[in-house]
């Protein structure tokens, strides 16, 4: 239940605060706790204080999802994509992966997030398609703002951490609900938010979490945008 004392959407980022980070293995906290936690999560990682950005399994992990882009922009989704990207046109910031394309974050992540979830080869647990999600997300904002590898490996273990958690919180769990805030994460701590612009953050990406389940009787991986369509809000 909503706490009656606030409005609907800082509410549901309470709900979704308070279940993700107490259902963990921390100690109950408060909601304004909560928040201060998080928000220190996000935080530690954009300043380097996140361990094991270096970790030989974390970057395989990181290249399968790029892998999973390259070979699904030759598949339908992927091309439907980038032929959108094509159509979007726009400043020259961010690639597309399998294409010469350089376009706006917004549209390559969400053209790179089509072709990462083309046929299933991207990474997938519980019911959580991270690595189409996070990735293109991360990937796209680390090159507007020129961030380091380090910084793009992060923001990614970053992203798994916080997506997970999100989705382990909630029932029915689907993709469209954890990968909108594990995106998020990968994106605030590559732009270095502070902590204020933290929490707005998380109030967008409440706001943003949505979907239905219908995708599961989508066999060519075109309609399941509730997987891909955190990628381009995570880089506004």
């Amino acid at each position: 239940m909503l706490p009656n004392s606030k409005t609907w959407s800082t509410g549901v980022v309470d709900c979704c605060i308070t279940l993700t980070f107490q259902q963990s293995v921390f100690a109950r906290r408060t909601y304004g706790e909560d928040y201060r936690f998080a928000c220190r999560i996000y935080a530690g990682c954009s300043t380097g204080q996140a361990a094991g950005g270096s970790c030989p399994k974390r970057k395989k992990s990181h290249l399968d999802s790029l892998a999973a882009i390259v070979s699904g922009s030759t598949l339908k989704p992927g091309q439907l994509g980038l032929q959108h990207a094509r159509e979007q046109g726009g400043t020259e910031e961010c690639s597309v992966l399998g294409s010469s394309l350089k376009t706006t974050p917004i549209v390559a992540a969400f053209a790179n997030g089509m072709s990462g979830h083309a046929d299933e080869t991207d990474d997938s647990n519980s019911q959580l398609h991270p690595g189409c999600a996070i990735v293109p997300a991360a990937l796209a904002m680390a090159e507007s703002q020129n961030s380091s590898g380090d910084a793009l490996l992060r923001a990614v273990i970053l992203g798994y951490d916080i997506g997970f958690r999100f989705h382990q919180a909630f029932e029915p769990r689907s993709t469209s609900f954890g990968a909108t805030f594990g995106t998020a994460a990968a994106a605030g701590a590559l732009a270095e938010l502070a902590d204020l612009q933290l929490r707005y953050l998380i109030s967008y990406a409440a706001q943003q979490a949505s979907g239905s389940r219908a995708w599961v009787g989508d066999d060519d991986h075109i309609e399941k945008l509730s997987t891909t369509r955190a990628c381009p809000r995570a880089t506004e």
